[in-house]
């Protein structure tokens, strides 16, 4: 029968264990010192020599060399492998040591049937081991029934729990052994082994190959050497392109070029580039994950810090000199954003052609890194939520809304309402704040885009929004109007004529509502945008900021044609934190009635 790599190269004695130098010499200054616990906890990851380790421990404990260590514990290969202890372990025959798979043995009788043979003294050596794998599987009874024999096991018992999830081992366990935390394989420590493995194997294998492999598989020894055996039993030579082709992934390059090309901003580029790349043969998750990693690396460029186990060549570097720090954090955060959405989708790859236009919609940042005037969150300026006209705002970020080149960081001004600064001129734009009374809502309807006279463009994203905004309160419809106001920074991109808005995910309920409205505003978005512009609203935005309630009142019932004495009630109808109990009383009659808080009492 064939031994697979991952078998015919674990690691048998101490000095053979590869990455865990710190777990290596915690368990040897134990035996040293024979400081030997009852219990210990083994945690790790994936693939990291925890079971290796284990095997390795209770080998060392019944060793016949072990008083030979103690006394001279340097130059020697310890445990000996020679002895009849050590031969017995390695055959897996040893009568002392029982490995227990806990996926399989959960319940509180198998435990009790543990507990019952520890009690029998050694046959071969000093010590009775009891490894248990996988032990975060124990049910809770199972643990409970371990408690006791955990903390006062007979003297010649070690217990040595494994676990890939030591956060759900009970903390009564967990207080009663000694921890040992396995870190991920370091990325070099595995080229490293891999490379003595295929000079002894014979395997014709590159060193680009063997890093590409030490990447793929995040710190996991037995992965690593798992696809190693794959390549070599599907390739006569192991090339970096075979491993790409074998893990069904996209070459650097080619995620380079794409990346490239959204950096650059043009839509209709990026998607010829999709076609060019033919990315609908790859797999999407595996592509995702690729562009994670190469942003990675142009972050870790970008900040002048050394990339261990990432990819680092001339179109990273590229892609690092030619997008700003904030416009690569914004990509990286888009990417996220996205990234529990391909677990639901039946069309992952066009999920991701979608994330890449919206990557390319992602403005230049002139700043080298994000400041307190300027804050951007989810690529959308944070302005407290209430629009415009929220002079409590900390800081916005502009958007160009024409063919600008650079953008311009601009700040409300919080002593002059209704003011923009432009912080590297510092010119004063004056913009008019909307009016919160109720009043302004009974203007006449709007006639229609026929009957508008053209209006001059504003020099910013926010002071153009803000005049937009100011034409749709006088529409007489206040849902319309609230919904809006929730609205970030519309996003303009000339070339395509679009409009981009992004709405509060939690009023997605509206959406229909506001496609069927859509002769009421659209008019209002082509005086001030441009001609035959459309609009796209997303609801992919967060919740707006509230602020502290100050009107305590309760809401009189309302009909569905209400006067404008019933629009006036007694607290604020422009409050946030009543946007969502006006849009609700605007569909349905009723009374809304505030609970005050109890500390408030």
């Amino acid at each position: 029968m064939h031994m697979n790599l991952a078998r015919k190269w674990r690691s048998r004695h101490f000095d053979e264990v590869v990455g865990q130098s710190l777990v290596v010499r915690l368990v040897k200054n134990s035996l040293f010192r024979n400081a030997i616990f009852p219990a210990y906890l083994l945690s790790g990851t994936r693939g990291c020599g925890k079971t290796s380790i284990a095997r390795i421990f209770a080998a060392a404990l019944n060793c016949h060399a072990l008083k030979e260590f103690q006394k001279s514990p340097q130059g020697q290969q310890f445990p000996c492998l020679e002895c009849t202890s050590c031969l017995a372990m390695q055959s897996m025959n040893h009568p002392d040591f029982m490995e227990i798979d806990a996926a399989s043995h959960t319940g509180v009788d198998n435990v009790r049937q543990i507990v019952d043979a520890s009690s029998f003294v050694p046959v071969l050596g000093g010590k009775k081991i009891y490894l248990i794998d996988e032990a975060h599987m124990l049910s809770k009874a199972a643990f409970n029934a371990f408690l006791k024999v955990l903390e006062e096991p007979p003297s010649s018992v070690v217990f040595m729990l494994a676990t890939t999830d030591p956060h759900k081992i009970l903390e009564t366990v967990s207080s009663r052994c000694f921890n040992l935390f396995f870190e991920p394989v370091a990325h070099d420590a595995i080229v490293g082994h891999l490379q003595m493995i295929c000079e002894r194997e014979s395997i014709s294998c590159d060193r680009d190959a063997l890093m590409l492999i030490a990447r793929e598989s995040t710190g996991s020894m037995r992965d690593a050497l798992n696809l190693l055996e794959r390549l070599r039993i599907a390739y006569q030579s192991i090339t970096k392109s075979s491993v790409v082709e074998l893990m069904g992934s996209v070459d650097d390059d080619r995620v380079c070029q794409l990346l490239l090309t959204i950096a650059k901003g043009s839509a209709r580029d990026v998607l010829l580039m999709c076609e060019k790349l033919d990315l609908k043969k790859q797999n999407a998750v595996l592509l995702w994950k690729k562009i994670i990693e190469l942003l990675r690396s142009c972050l870790w460029l970008k900040n002048d810090v050394s990339v261990e186990g990432l990819p680092v060549h001339g179109q990273v570097t590229e892609i690092a000199q030619l997008c700003s720090y904030g416009k690569l954090i914004g990509f990286f955060e888009l990417c996220y954003t996205y990234e529990p959405l391909f677990s639901k989708t039946a069309a992952p790859h066009a999920l991701l052609e979608m994330m890449f236009l919206k990557m390319a919609q992602v403005e230049e940042d002139t700043t080298q890194k994000p400041s307190v005037s300027a804050r951007v969150t989810n690529n959308r300026p944070i302005t407290g939520g209430a629009g415009p006209n929220d002079s409590t705002s900390s800081g916005i970020q502009s958007r160009a809304a024409s063919s600008t080149s650079t953008s311009r960081t601009i700040s409300v001004n919080s002593r002059t309402p209704g003011s923009v600064v432009m912080s590297d001129s510092a010119t004063m734009v004056n913009v008019a704040p909307l009016s919160n009374n109720s009043s302004e809502l009974q203007k006449g309807p709007l006639k229609g885009s026929e009957d508008i006279p053209p209006v001059e463009i504003h020099q910013t994203a926010q002071s153009q929004w803000a005049a937009c905004l100011q034409e749709i309160v006088k529409l007489k419809d206040p849902l319309i109007v609230s919904i809006f106001r929730q609205a970030g920074v519309p996003v303009f991109e000339v070339e395509a004529k679009t409009v981009t808005v992004t709405f509060p995910e939690d009023i997605l309920f509206f959406k229909d509502m506001l496609e069927s409205t859509k002769k009421k505003w659209l008019p209002l978005f082509v005086r001030f945008y441009q001609e035959g512009v459309a609009v796209i609203p997303l609801f992919t935005g967060g919740a707006p900021k509230e602020r502290p309630l100050k009107n305590t009142a309760t809401v009189k019932p309302v009909s569905s044609t209400r006067s404008a004495q019933e629009e006036n009630t007694t607290f604020n109808k422009d409050s946030e934190k009543w946007q969502k109990s006006h849009m609700i009383l605007d569909l349905f009659p009723g009374t809304i009635t505030v609970v005050p808080d109890k500390e408030n009492l």
